[in-house]
């Protein structure tokens, strides 16, 4: 585990994630106080990832943070697999 304050992040977020990616949960604190955790969504313990990555990037389409393509890339579907599918627990279509 390692811990960054946000100055170190901001001036050098590639590590953060490089250390993330590399299986190093990574905290981030403001003013000494843990405020954020960095960490491969593999490495969660959850029983389908594949799911989680769904949920992920239905959510941030459907709050348009994301285009259809990116929210598709993220899930691990093709676009039109994705438009297919809805996300857990919701009733409309993923896709617009």
């Amino acid at each position: 585990m390692r811990s960054v304050c946000v100055r170190e992040l901001k001036n050098n977020r590639a590590t953060a994630i490089k250390l993330a990616r590399e299986g190093e949960f990574v905290v981030m604190t403001n003013r000494g106080t843990p405020n954020a955790l960095l960490v491969r969504i593999e490495n969660l313990g959850m029983p389908d990832v594949g799911q989680l990555r769904l949920a992920i990037a239905a959510s941030l389409f459907r709050d348009g943070v994301v285009r259809s393509g990116a929210a598709a890339r993220m899930a691990g579907k093709g676009l039109a697999e994705m438009y297919d599918t809805r996300a857990p627990g919701d009733s409309a279509m993923v896709g617009r």
